[in-house]
């Protein structure tokens, strides 16, 4: 399947783990900005970047890198105008703006998208930074309204005690945060896929919203 090459660096650097090679080279490749869409960006109503950017913020519930928000932005922007001209109304905005950043969440979540966790992930779950298992897990719980199931929050779980290794002020108590949608997302993302296949996730809606209300509501 791999060439000789390939095959000496998966048995060198991971250990013989071809799936953690892949998808450290599509990691990689998908880090590099497509030059076109700089320049398209560039172009295309540059006065609403600051307000696609507030957008995606608000109905994805989180800001991703660059590279994945790039190739939509033009996009995005477009849609702003045409609200702003009067073409569309408000709703048909937001409406549109989702479809684009629904994609902009596909992406997001490609390095998930897999259906069963493999040993070792299950492994680093247990013994990775152990002192913050059952705070993330009760986190989750509480922002839920139920605990998710271990096949579906295996990532998040382990993406957000690195959080608390990081920097403990992102994730204060009781407090919804960028980085709990991500992971709230990751998890919403992985119920589907399981669930009902990769198509279905991939249709499934933001969430960023619904859980912001639900936690504001839960608190009062």
């Amino acid at each position: 399947m791999f060439s000789e090459s390939a095959q000496k660096i998966i048995d060198e650097r991971f250990g013989g783990d071809a799936k953690a090679f892949v998808q450290a080279h599509i990691h990689s490749r998908r880090g590099a900005l497509n030059w076109n869409d700089i320049i398209t960006s560039e172009k295309v109503f540059p006065e609403y970047a600051s307000t696609v950017d507030d957008i995606i913020e608000r109905l994805l519930g989180y800001s991703p890198p660059t590279y994945l928000t790039l190739p939509y932005e033009s996009f995005l922007r477009a849609v702003v105008y045409g609200y702003h001209n009067g073409s569309i109304s408000q709703d048909e905005m937001l409406e549109q703006s989702e479809e684009y950043i629904k994609l902009i969440r596909n992406k997001d979540m490609e390095d998930y998208s897999y259906l069963y966790h493999s040993r070792e992930e299950y492994q680093q779950y247990f013994e990775y930074l152990p002192e913050y298992k059952e705070v993330v897990k009760n986190r989750f719980t509480k922002f839920l309204g139920y605990e998710p199931k271990l096949e579906h929050s295996v990532i998040a779980e382990i993406l957000t005690r690195e959080c608390f290794v990081q920097d403990r002020f992102i994730l204060q108590e009781g407090i919804l945060s960028q980085a709990d949608i991500r992971a709230i997302t990751i998890i919403k993302y992985r119920e589907v896929l399981i669930e009902l296949g990769r198509e279905e996730a991939d249709k499934s809606p933001l969430i960023a919203m619904e859980l912001r209300y639900r936690v504001l509501n839960t608190e009062n």
